[in-house]
């Protein structure tokens, strides 16, 4: 299927430059290739077998789960590869849970799952995505380590977990992925999107704005904020207003989004009636104190499906172009839907290996035949045109 796709090879020779030997070039190429062209679940032994004995499922399975092959040099050079070949508009924060069966994968634990609405056996990741018109790709990649795997000696040699990796907030892993592409990258700046309702706002926003990166985070209704904005002189002061009771009361301040020359809203949806409003995690008497972002932008912006439901956000960016805001802010579900669409056919989730290099390395290709499957698709839909009218 993917044999004759030029950028596959092309792709190859640039990110498994930094494996040291040919071998570990030979084989990574191999299970990218397996990824991309085995069917059902991506299995060791599935792969291996779809590559018609090029290579053993026990050399394939070393070579993910038991070599020492650093991931992170094929991680930037896949998000740089990235970033020269497409106009990456936005950074998305998507969190992922991997159900497991057993209790020995890395990371795995019992959790609650609001999706689900019970509990589950599975591993929790978070991955940062490069966005552009075109396609999504996840670039890098953070696997949550609960305390009962960071307390267990046992647990952490079996899985061979650095002697170095310390309990983590979700929120300091969220800034730790956007600084790498940064700071250690040196990446393109681009928004961050990500859906904070189930974080605490103030451990992560603020952190970014003060590395110069802009987010656009969507919130729940009961986030407290501070009210900034002039034309609500009566609940202004020092006291903490939920994001819903302060757009209610914003309501009359609404204002038709302007939308780019030439510019649609996807779907049914109407170009709404928003009204950003000036707010803050801190009264604005004492927003300059501790590096705090001075003034944010609260928006309330109609769900895509043109329902009555409604969203609601929080910025750091300009609110002169709300229409771009709110398209920014579909970035979430476009790499939701990639997530389970295309994602999930690379192989994403089916790392069954109990080692945290492992699954690391598992993920770290899959990504890589993600973005693959997304650009073939693409072409093919260009392509499509031009054929029926031939």
């Amino acid at each position: 299927m993917f044999e004759d796709f030029e950028e596959t090879a092309d792709l190859c020779n640039v990110l498994f430059a930094s494996l040291p030997r040919k071998d570990q070039r030979s084989r990574a190429a191999l299970y990218l290739k397996g990824l991309l062209n085995s069917p059902g679940r991506k299995s060791v032994r599935n792969i291996a077998r779809s590559l018609d004995g090029s290579v053993t499922d026990q050399s394939l399975h070393h070579f993910i789960s038991a070599s020492n092959w650093d991931w992170m040099p094929i991680r930037r050079a896949f998000a740089e590869y990235l970033f020269a070949r497409q106009p990456i508009e936005s950074w998305v924060v998507h969190s992922m849970a991997i159900k497991k069966s057993g209790q020995h994968s890395v990371g795995v634990e019992r959790r609650f799952l609001p999706t689900a609405g019970r509990v589950m056996n599975v591993q929790q990741a978070t991955a940062i995505w490069a966005l552009s018109p075109e396609i999504t790709a996840p670039v890098d990649w953070r696997l949550h380590l609960p305390r009962g795997w960071l307390d267990d000696q046992h647990r952490r040699s079996s899985a061979a977990i650095p002697s170095d990796l310390l309990p983590q907030l979700r929120e300091d892993l969220i800034v730790e992925l956007c600084l790498q592409l940064k700071n250690n990258w040196h990446l393109p700046v681009r928004p961050v999107v990500l859906d904070a309702r189930d974080l605490d706002i103030r451990a992560v926003v603020p952190r970014l704005h003060a590395h110069g990166i802009p987010s656009l985070s969507r919130i729940d209704h009961s986030t407290e904020l501070h009210v900034a904005d002039e034309m609500l002189t009566g609940h202004r002061g020092d006291c903490l207003i939920p994001a819903g009771g302060i757009m209610k009361a914003a309501k009359g301040n609404c204002r038709r989004i302007l939308l780019q020359p030439g510019g649609e809203l996807p779907g049914k949806m109407r170009s709404p009636r928003v009204a950003p409003v000036t707010v803050g995690f801190v009264p604005r008497s004492r927003s300059s104190v501790g590096g705090q972002v001075a003034e944010l932008a609260l928006l309330e912006i109609p769900a895509q499906t043109g329902s009555s439901t409604r969203t609601l956000w929080l910025t750091d960016l300009p609110t002169d172009r709300v229409g771009d805001l709110v398209r920014l802010g579909m970035a979430l579900s476009r790499v939701e839907r990639d997530s389970a669409e295309v994602a999930d056919k690379a192989g994403v989730r089916d790392y069954s290996g109990r080692s945290y290099g492992g699954w690391h390395r598992h993920v770290t290709l899959a990504s890589v035949a993600h973005a693959l499957m997304m650009r073939l698709a693409a072409d093919r839909d260009k392509l499509a045109p031009m054929e029926a009218a031939g």
